[in-house]
């Protein structure tokens, strides 16, 4: 490389690939073998994927080498793997210093913004890459569009959720349902804005249009902690006892490892309150439902008015549903009626009574 550039005319394509390399290798031998014994060393350690040993080497070799911008895409490469983001940032910052072009170095610097949560130095570095080469044969750039294109969108999706919360601060309930609503047009699949969505809803007491929401991101996120002590919450707050315990129940089975995490707790006091109040809704509903058979022969009506005065603190209960079904059925009602015996048949399967009663409605 020394004999190309004495002998490549000044300014020459030859010239300026040949002191690239240098920069690269080192000036002079003695550099250039120090270096590459430092790289040796430090290679040894990766293949024993021990890349925090590996760093400091790396370092040494990139201070003997200070126009190398493709040892600092290493050193940054490592650094940030390794988890010595400081490191990682410093050498990516040089290696594109040293050369505004070089797309793999700006590509590992929005990586690791990323990783870092900068979201803004991210998506400004993504659209330097882009700004510099739109050829997707470079495999940096299709990733740089795809990754630009997602911190846009969740970039938007913060400034929605935080105006979303500041509306429901100052009362305005309409326009921060609206603005949750148009956080998950923007990423749908995105469970945590569901969530959003659902503890808004759950907080204003809209708690069945939480549960929707709720079911939906379930979908997305099966095994989301939160969304079940939630959904938990919103079944509690709708008096279904028993959904609201098998939601805890389900919570602390994911957290089996973890009995002693706040989460844990959680669902194990939240399955405390639910059992205690099925157990008092229980007792609250059994005088309404004794009137209720009491008047049942002689006042549908009122027997009517009883069974669902227990029902509304005990919606859950199947025997409920099929009493309500069976004055339903003495008064002509057989809509009402085939609505309350499927209700029955849902709490209880093998309810063979309601069974019974449904398809002799349904013939009706």
């Amino acid at each position: 490389y020394q004999k190309v550039i004495e002998s490549a005319q000044k300014d020459s394509k030859e010239m300026f690939q040949a002191l690239t390399r240098l920069n690269e290798i080192g000036h002079d031998i003695a550099t250039a073998e120090k270096a590459q014994d430092l790289l040796i060393k430090a290679g040894e350690y990766m293949q024993a994927e021990d890349p925090k040993s590996a760093v400091p080497l790396y370092k040494e070799a990139s201070d003997l080498l200070p126009k190398g911008k493709e040892i600092r895409y290493l050193l940054g490469s490592i650094a940030s793997l390794a988890g010595n983001h400081d490191i990682s940032e410093q050498a990516l910052l040089e290696a594109v210093t040293i050369d505004p072009a070089y797309i793999p170095a700006h590509y590992a610097l929005g990586r690791l913004y990323e990783l870092t949560g900068r979201t803004v130095e991210a998506i400004n570095t993504y659209e330097t890459i882009l700004n510099l080469s739109r050829d997707e044969t470079i495999p940096e750039i299709r990733p740089s569009k795809e990754a630009l294109f997602t911190l846009l969108d969740q970039q938007e999706v913060n400034e929605k959720t935080k105006e979303a919360h500041r509306l429901v601060s100052v009362g305005e309930w309409r326009e921060a349902e609206r603005t949750f609503q148009e956080a998950i047009l923007i990423q749908p699949e995105k469970a945590v804005l569901h969530y959003n969505l659902a503890n808004f809803y759950h907080q204003s007491g809209q708690n069945k249009r939480a549960e929707d929401v709720i079911e939906e991101a379930l979908l997305i996120e099966p095994d989301s902690r939160a969304l079940r002590i939630l959904l938990a919450g919103v079944y509690r707050e709708q008096r279904y006892f028993l959904k609201s315990i098998a939601a805890y129940v389900k919570v602390m089975s994911l957290l089996h490892e973890e009995p002693e995490s706040l989460l844990h707790l959680t669902a194990f006091s939240g399955l405390i309150q639910s059992a205690v109040l099925l157990q008092k809704a229980t007792a609250e509903a059994k005088l309404p439902y004794l009137e209720g058979l009491r008047q049942q022969s002689k006042e549908p009506g009122l027997s009517l008015s009883f069974f669902l005065k227990a029902s509304a603190l005990l919606p859950e209960s199947p025997v409920l549903a099929y009493s309500i079904g069976t004055v339903y059925t003495q008064m002509g009602e057989n809509r009402q009626a085939f609505l309350q015996f499927k209700r029955a048949i849902q709490g209880d399967s093998g309810f063979y009574t309601a069974h019974l009663a449904l398809a002799r409605v349904a013939i009706k």
